[in-house]
C-alpha cells in the first residue's frame, strides 16, 4: 500500500507504521485500519479549518456546510476530503474561494494582493483572505503525527 504524503511534509515512522502492517496484516485489513485512522484525521482538520472560518464569520453557513468525507480507498491510496461539497441551502462552496484568494470587482483574476485590473480597479482581500491555507499549513503536520498515533493504536 502507498500513502501520498505532500513532499514538503514527513512524519517519521507513517510509511513504516503502514509497511509494517502491510506484511502483518494484509492489504485488505491496513485498508480498514487506515481508514479509521483518517476518518478521526478528517475530524480534526475539519475543527481546524472551522476554527479559521469561524474568524470571518457572518450568518455561519461557511461554517456550518464544512464536510469531510468518508474515507476512500483508490488504487492503493486511503484518502479523506474535508471540503465544501454544495449541498448545504447557502451553497457556501461558490463563495469559498473568493474569501480565500481574494477579488476584483470585474472578476478579473489577480494573483497578488497588490493586483490592478483593466479598468483599474484594486484587488479586494477580504477578512478570510488566507485564513484556509493557514489553518491547513498549521495543522497539516500535526493531523499526520495523529494518523500515525491511530494507527499503532488501532493495530496494538
Amino acid at each position: 500500500m502507498t500513502n501520498h504524503v505532500p513532499s514538503s511534509v514527513s512524519v517519521q515512522g507513517l510509511q513504516e507504521t503502514l509497511d509494517a502492517l502491510d506484511k502483518k496484516l494484509g492489504s485488505a485489513q491496513v485498508v480498514k485500519i487506515s481508514k479509521q485512522a483518517l476518518k478521526l484525521t478528517g475530524k480534526y482538520m475539519e475543527t481546524e479549518i472551522k476554527k479559521a472560518v469561524e474568524t470571518y464569520r457572518d450568518t455561519g453557513a461557511t461554517v456550518n456546510e464544512l464536510v469531510v468525507s468518508t474515507p476512500r480507498a483508490k488504487s492503493g491510496t486511503v484518502t479523506v476530503k474535508v471540503g465544501w461539497d454544495g449541498k448545504g441551502s447557502d451553497q457556501r462552496y461558490r463563495l469559498v474561494h473568493l474569501n480565500e484568494f481574494g477579488y476584483t470587482p470585474h472578476g478579473i483574476y489577480a494573483n497578488h494582493a497588490n493586483a490592478v485590473d483593466s479598468k483599474g480597479f484594486a484587488f479586494y482581500k477580504p477578512g478570510g483572505f488566507g485564513k484556509i491555507r493557514q489553518a491547513y499549513d498549521a495543522a497539516r503536520q500535526p493531523s499526520l503525527e495523529l494518523a500515525r498515533v491511530e494507527l499503532r493504536k488501532l493495530v496494538n
